[in-house]
């Protein structure tokens, strides 16, 4: 019995804890900053399509602030030849977009927005964790006819993973006084890199002050990770027996969203009040579970150099296909500026959560 592993259950059980993170939390957090329900720049979109009169012409700055959270507890994760411990994530996070757009409502409006999000993916059941940073490049555009809208939006994004887990086995042997335990870490670096976008449209009704708005969203990603070879900072060689080398990483979604808006305008004046609601269901036509190609990094030593061995598959857990979303908003707009409070919530099928609360302000130059 080597540190508590007595047979090859128990070896199994403690390479899963080894294994890297698979949960796909770094492709939710990349479709959740770009999609057309729940990101920065679809917030911006639905502010420029609140405003009630033609004073809205010009261009405008803008700001957003929003905070995340994500929780998926994964399902039918697996490894080849063998099974682990479905193992979901957790994802709390902040970020910051800031634009400019220009237009009116008879033309439409056009901008850019440049957006950092800084935020972490926590396993579930393991002490493992993940933490990214994203730089998003998006331009959009927003066009309102007499009963009809069309938003337009594409982003490219650049991002940086540091990932870090442990775990420690203990035993304790009848005929010894001593306890014995083995802890281990294992460190990586990668880049990631993202492109995406969406095209939403529906209808305006207008009955006196309030506004039903049908509509209908496609959204589409492709997102990659760059491989990496793990390193344990507690030890003065190249390598240990388990430093993994992983290859490569690539991602994708398609995803439909299907809902209804509503929106009623107070009319105090010297500016508007607008609250709104919004309700739908959005599906993910891509949502494969997160696949990584690994092997030992150091595991073939007949060389004079130790080399990677056998490659092998390990499988995440399924993402949500489904999911419910919910969302409200709350604006005050005059000729001069608007400030808005939007908050969304969905709901997946498989027990995935996440809430989405953002803070806009818009100054016109």
């Amino acid at each position: 019995m080597i540190y508590g592993i007595k047979n090859g259950s128990d070896a199994q059980t403690a390479y899963s804890a080894f294994a890297p993170n698979v949960t796909g939390g770094d492709r939710a957090i990349a479709v959740s900053i770009t999609d057309s329900a729940t990101g920065p720049i679809a917030a911006r979109q639905r502010s420029l399509l609140m405003y009630a009169h033609d004073a809205s012409s010009g261009t405008s700055v803008w700001a957003n602030e929003f905070v995340q959270m994500i929780k998926d507890p994964g399902e039918g994760s697996s490894l080849t030849n063998g099974t682990r411990e479905l193992s979901g994530f957790r994802d709390h996070g902040f970020g910051i977009s800031v634009g400019v757009d220009t237009g009116s409502p008879k033309n439409g409006w056009y901008g850019g927005a440049l957006t950092f999000y800084a935020g972490d993916v926590n396993e579930i059941n393991r002490t493992s964790k993940t933490d990214e940073q994203w730089l998003l490049l998006s331009g959009y555009s927003v066009w309102r006819g007499k009963g009809f809208f069309l938003n337009t939006k594409v982003d490219a994004g650049y991002g940086k993973f540091t990932g870090n887990r442990s775990i420690t086995l203990v035993t304790s042997l009848a005929t010894a006084s001593t306890t014995t335990s083995y802890t281990r870490t294992a460190d990586n670096k990668r880049e990631g890199a993202l492109l995406s976008g969406s095209v939403s449209t529906g209808a305006y009704l207008n009955y006196g002050a309030t506004t039903f708005s049908p509509m209908f969203n496609i959204d589409g990603m492709m997102m990659r990770e760059g491989g990496y070879l793990e390193s344990n900072p507690g030890t003065a060689t190249d390598g240990d027996a388990f430093d993994l080398k992983v290859q490569p990483y690539y991602a994708k979604s398609l995803r439909a969203f299907m809902g209804l808006d509503v929106r009623y305008d107070f009319n105090l004046g010297d500016f508007f009040l607008q609250p709104e609601l919004r309700a739908g269901y959005r599906y993910d036509f891509f949502s494969d579970p997160q696949k990584l190609k690994v092997a030992f990094a150091y595991a073939d030593v007949s060389g004079s150099t130790a080399s990677p061995g056998e490659q092998f598959t390990i499988i995440g857990p399924d993402p949500a296909k489904g999911s419910l979303v919910l969302g409200g908003s709350l604006a005050a707009t005059t000729d001069a500026w608007t400030l808005g409070l939007h908050f969304d919530y969905l709901r997946g099928a498989n027990g995935m959560i996440q809430e989405v609360g953002t803070l806009s302000i818009v100054g016109k130059i």
